[in-house]
């Protein structure tokens, strides 16, 4: 059925004679259209902006949004399978399936489907294999070959509302038996003919009780429109569009504009909701922004009358002003002018304008946790990209505590460049929808609340700790700074990474305890748990060996580095393994970062090693010196 399917889409889109004008008509109100996709009401904006990024990687495509985008894609087809929205990152897999690359990393659809069936029984050869045992190259068939599907899910959302040859009528008598206009009757879709499936069923049952050679011309008509709507009943395909609210049983169901078609026959209410929809396709297709910004309100308002909407223009709002990304820079700038004021430059208007930056950064950032609190009815802390978005506003809420304190410029550096660091860290992880359905074990607020954000805090004091140990090296080793400099920052790292273990412990308790609750026992040695373990223990060896004299200011400094690196490695190194009970966390992005991360920090500790060792002569002593 599904082969069907496509072979009938696959008519309509390349050998239909109908053509589209490119345009930049503007949907008004399409965006606020509410779509159940992956378990979560979501707008239209939303819905659009996942699918071109998964496509193309892009928020935007050819100066058209998210929306204008996906409103040509389920409304006029043809007009945008020549976008050059599906990303290739091998451009041997244009090879295989017969294109011919360009020196470009975006196709068409037109372009690619050349190669279509090749794709498929490529990715059907291999889908079947464990992701971990497939190739660069096969992963990405499976990426493109599920790209190209989507996309023609989603452009045939509406195809029964678009003329197919089989359903064209040459003969006047059997339009005058079904009421239809001679002049449209070569224009005919599924739409057309299916209100009308009744009338024909019944024509096409007298038909054929007649013999061959009685049949006539209207027989032949009624017989073969009856065979076609049956065949076209039962190749409805799969579409991703939960649009309509249904009463199923007393429950509310999320149907479909194909699931609603075919029960429009039974029900008043369908019947109206397809014509609505049949009004706003018509008139996106005659360009008159009026009448559809007035049909597509009237569908929204019919759906609001059996739900209760959620912050729809909330969500809108935070795609519009993307506030993380505004922060980010914001950041980044005043990362920059904080260096500049911690090192040379010594000017209060510009130190002014630096916490503006920031506070400007922090007010944006503080927006965005805020809307997906309101959005999620959740604390924004069960993926991996909502906890590098939490710690950094946590960290930057700690730089400018630590300013307030200190007043000496290093709480502005820090805050201005964890802000930025872990925004942009963020943003590698926000791959498609980052509001998505979390996993049955997360869905407590109250554990998720209080482990993850004590655990979270734990993380960002041992960060802190560990970005300024590295100030405090190079100040020691490479600058010469004076001995009362360097005892306040040294206070400020021992401050840090005591808030840091302490935290970090607490967390860690209590996420045995949800874990007890959850899965039956306390501790069960899962190398997360283990992770967050090795935090524990380091940080509690490093404060040790401080206060017994083992190790004194430039050890404990180089400790609380290593300490960072644990915290990295725990908090995106573990993920990689894709081992253990927290398989809600499983990912692999961020392999490559860890390890250059991890390479950096090892020669950074090196460097500093060796010029203790220079220092004090090859003295094995160094730590206890320092």
């Amino acid at each position: 059925m599904i082969f069907r399917f496509f072979k009938i889409l696959f008519f309509i889109l390349t050998y239909s004679s109908l053509l589209f004008a490119k345009n930049d008509f503007n949907p008004n109100g399409l965006d606020q259209l509410l779509i159940l996709d992956n378990g979560r009401l979501k707008p239209f904006d939303t819905f659009a902006r996942n699918f071109l990024y998964q496509f193309s990687g892009k928020n935007k495509i050819s100066g058209l949004t998210a929306t204008q985008w996906l409103a040509r894609v389920i409304f006029s087809p043809l007009e945008s399978s020549d976008d050059k929205i599906f990303l290739v990152n091998n451009q041997e897999v244009l090879d295989a399936i017969g294109i011919e690359p360009q020196k470009r990393r975006r196709y068409s659809f037109n372009e690619i489907k050349k190669g279509y069936h090749k794709l498929i029984d490529l990715a059907h050869s291999i889908q079947n294999k464990d992701s971990k045992d497939c190739s660069a190259f096969e992963n990405e068939v499976l990426r493109i070959a599920q790209n190209i599907t989507d996309y023609m899910q989603l452009s045939s959302i509406f195809m029964f509302f678009m003329p197919y040859h089989e359903f064209n009528i040459d003969d006047s008598l059997v339009c005058e038996y079904l009421g239809i206009d001679n002049k449209n009757s070569n224009n005919l879709s599924f739409y057309d003919v299916f209100l009308l499936s009744d009338k024909i069923s019944n024509a096409a049952k007298e038909s054929l009780k007649k013999e061959k050679s009685e049949l006539k011309i209207f027989d032949m008509y009624m017989i073969s429109l009856d065979r076609t709507i049956k065949k076209w009943e039962n190749s409805s395909g799969e579409h991703p569009f939960h649009i309509i609210p249904v009463d199923s049983g007393g429950n509310l169901e999320w149907i479909t504009p194909w699931d609603l078609m075919l029960r429009a026959k039974s029900n008043k209410d369908n019947l109206n909701l397809i014509k609505q929809l049949f009004e706003i396709r018509k008139s996106y297709l005659d360009k008159d922004e009026k009448t559809f910004s007035k049909a597509i309100n009237n569908f929204n308002n019919s759906v609001k009358q059996k739900i209760k909407p959620p912050h729809v223009k909330i969500e809108l709002i935070y795609n519009s002003i993307d506030p993380f990304f505004k922060s980010k820079i914001l950041y980044l700038i005043a990362s920059i002018i904080s260096l500049l004021l911690f090192t040379v430059i010594k000017n209060r208007f510009i130190f002014f304008i630096n916490i503006f930056l920031i506070l400007l950064g922090f007010l944006f950032h503080s927006f965005g946790i805020l809307s997906r609190i309101i959005i999620l009815h959740r604390p924004p802390l069960a993926t991996i990209y909502e906890t590098f978005i939490f710690v950094s506003w946590l960290c930057v809420l700690m730089g400018m505590f630590l300013e307030f304190i200190q007043k000496r410029h290093l709480g502005l550096f820090i805050a201005s460049l964890c802000g930025f660091f872990f925004l942009h860290l963020a943003s590698k992880y926000n791959a498609g929808d980052s509001m998505g359905m979390v996993a049955a074990v997360l869905n407590s607020n109250f554990w998720l609340t209080t482990h993850i954000m004590t655990i979270t805090l734990g993380y960002a004091g041992c960060i802190i700790a560990g970005i300024i140990s590295h100030i405090y090296l190079i100040q020691k080793l490479f600058f010469k700074f004076s001995h009362i400099k360097l005892t306040s920052t040294f206070s400020t790292i021992y401050g840090f990474l005591c808030f840091g273990f302490l935290f970090t412990l607490i967390g860690t308790m209590l996420g045995g305890m949800w874990a007890d609750q959850s899965w039956g026992r306390f501790w069960g040695w899962d190398p997360k748990e283990n992770g967050a373990l090795l935090i524990i223990l380091w940080s509690a060896f490093s404060l040790h060996a401080n206060s017994t004299k083992i190790i004194k200011e430039t050890g404990f400094a180089i400790c609380s580095i290593i300490c960072f690196c644990l915290v990295m490695f725990a908090w995106i190194g573990i993920n990689l393994l894709g081992i253990g009970m927290h398989s809600y966390g499983f990912t692999n992005t961020g392999k490559t970062f860890l390890f250059s991360f991890m390479i950096i920090e090892s020669l950074f500790i090196l460097l500093c090693v060796f010029v203790l060792l220079f220092i004090n002569k090859i003295n094995p002593k160094i730590f206890s010196k320092q």
